[in-house]
């Protein structure tokens, strides 16, 4: 699994129902990057916020297609270069670079080593170090 150094900058509350949070957007600050990760499991804790934790990233994309380009990473729009790949359960498991955060992008076809990747897609919270997670009463 890839991990990624970055500073959490801000959480938001996710979907609530009577009181409970039971899931949340995790903001984070990488270089000149701001990203808002979805985080389903709430692994984030709040006291995270204004510290630099290590995380891992995945990607689920509505849009992926083979494009040469600078590597971007602006909202939901990315590009980013295959460093690694794996097979697993019948997927490929990519390890893309986004000028230096890495993510994992599965899919049902390889892409190789090198490709350049241009993909829409929302950044999912697979990982954070040291995390408890757990529904939140509010």
């Amino acid at each position: 699994m890839a991990f990624n150094v970055v500073r959490v900058l801000e959480i938001e509350p996710g979907a609530e129902l009577d009181g409970t949070v039971y899931d949340q957007w995790v903001k984070i600050g990488y270089k000149e990057y701001s990203l808002s990760l979805f985080d389903m499991n709430m692994l984030v804790y709040e006291k995270a916020a204004g510290d630099y934790h290590e995380i891992s990233i995945g990607v689920m994309f509505t849009e992926l297609e083979e494009e040469e380009g600078p590597m971007m990473a602006n909202r939901n729009m990315f590009r980013g270069r295959v460093v690694a790949v794996t097979k697993e359960n019948g997927f490929f498991e990519h390890v893309v670079d986004l000028d230096g955060l890495k993510v994992i992008l599965s899919d049902h076809e390889e892409h190789k080593i090198g490709a350049s990747l241009r993909f829409k897609a929302r950044l999912d919270l697979l990982d954070f170090r040291g995390a408890v997670g757990g529904w939140k009463n509010i």
